[in-house]
């Protein structure tokens, strides 16, 4: 499987295949070099539960190569996601969902940090920080199964 990048202004999105799913990385040019900010903790097929969405399949369109359209299973559960750079960098926009079919364990998207926090995080979900981790987590479901979980969040670059 091929690394499939997403570009624009000075920010990236790089999504490559780790173990049995696509992960990925959110990365920042300093200068004349690209600088992993962001990198999704991936958990793997062993796990009783997905640490970050278990996305099995991507799609980057040539007509749009500033977005990206993921879906991926685990269990009785299906998730999908979009992800979509704005042209001049200024913001990458994630929208994920996540089907339930049977109880869950927790939801939500998880990042490994450097030193520094290079983004401002808006969110419709709780977002909680510490100088090694990045974590986006929905409200629990309250609907009777089958039900979706959604989430979204935006990323900014810190100047």
């Amino acid at each position: 499987m091929r690394d499939r990048i997403l570009e624009a202004g000075g920010v990236q999105v790089r999504f490559f295949w780790q173990h049995d799913r696509y992960a990925h990385q959110v990365l920042l040019r300093r200068g004349g070099t690209w600088v992993v900010a962001l990198a999704t903790r991936e958990g793997s097929s062993q796990d009783e539960w997905p640490v970050s969405p278990p996305f099995q399949s991507l799609e980057v369109s040539d007509r749009a190569p500033t977005q990206a359209l993921l879906v991926g299973m685990a269990g009785k559960s299906h998730w999908s996601a979009s992800v979509e750079i704005e042209p001049d960098g200024s913001c990458i926009t994630f929208d994920v969902a996540c089907r339930l079919r049977a109880a869950a364990g927790p939801l939500g998207s998880s990042y490994e940090v450097g030193n520094a926090q290079p983004f401002h995080v808006e969110s419709t979900a709780t977002v909680t920080r510490d100088e090694a981790a990045l974590h986006i987590r929905p409200a629990p479901a309250e609907d009777a199964l089958p039900t979706t979980v959604r989430w979204q969040y935006r990323l900014r670059p810190v100047d």
